[in-house]
């Protein structure tokens, strides 16, 4: 599993995943849709990421052709299937088992979804019912996850939405939305919370939440001289706390 950025996302570069792979040493995982259904390469990793994704399936519903979270899942399970075929159940759980996944998704619920006023979402629902709707959606998927092998997985929070160009542009002077900034830092904390409450219920479950928000906040605040400087500090910052997580999973308890 690997990130979904919106569509205006408010950085460039490498992604935290593409940073994740060369500190292993290994090449970024191919594009699920890239693979035939004979190819090997799904024992190294592979990306089932789409932009204009989201937790809800109605999420990017004019992207078209994105894949939702369920949908990555599903594309998920095929791939332990191909698994089972070529090495047997025991090795593919094992193999599942011991895999990282890294989980990127929900700004596009957000920006492209509750967001956008011609949308049913946003309408439809207060904030507070959105929000419920997406964490126990969320729950749900993370419990599918679960259940196909997963075990190791960080969930990357959401950075400061209120902040990308296309809430800038809804204010009198292109500051960032409170609001909007507000509504995140409660799903971060719902979901935490979520996360908390599965490891202990789920054996030998070993899910992390990445919170970056900060750091990307101060990233976008800064205003003085010696900017560039001070924006690879924080972009490295950033990518610290995510690999921080990655290398807890990895020390043997």
């Amino acid at each position: 599993m690997l990130p979904n950025p919106p569509e205006d996302s408010p950085m460039e570069g490498p992604l935290v995943t593409d940073i994740i792979s060369a500190k292993l040493g290994i090449p970024p995982p191919p594009p699920y849709l890239s693979l035939s259904p004979t190819d090997d390469t799904i024992f190294r990793g592979v990306n089932y990421a789409s932009g204009g994704a989201g937790i809800l399936n109605d999420t990017g519903l004019y992207f078209i052709e994105r894949l939702s979270l369920d949908d990555q899942i599903e594309k998920f399970e095929r791939t332990k299937q191909r698994m089972r075929a070529k090495i047997g159940d025991e090795a593919a759980n094992k193999l599942c088992n011991e895999a990282v996944y890294f989980i990127g998704i929900g700004s596009n619920d957000y920006v492209n979804n509750f967001l956008q006023p011609f949308l049913a979402d946003g309408q439809q629902f207060t904030h507070d019912e959105f929000l419920e709707l997406l964490v126990s959606t969320l729950a749900e998927q993370l419990m599918s996850l679960y259940q196909l092998g997963a075990r190791k997985m960080i969930f990357h929070g959401l950075g400061p939405l209120g902040c990308i160009p296309s809430q800038r542009m809804k204010s009198s002077r292109g500051q960032c939305l409170n609001q909007v900034n507000l509504w995140v830092q409660r799903f971060n904390a719902k979901v935490k919370q979520l996360i908390t409450s599965l490891n202990a219920h789920l054996p030998s479950s070993q899910m992390i939440f990445a919170d970056t928000y900060q750091p990307v906040l101060q990233l976008i605040d800064i205003r003085f001289q010696g900017i560039k400087h001070i924006m690879l500090q924080s972009r490295s910052q950033a990518r610290r706390v995510v690999f921080a997580k990655l290398q807890t999973m990895r020390k043997p308890k």
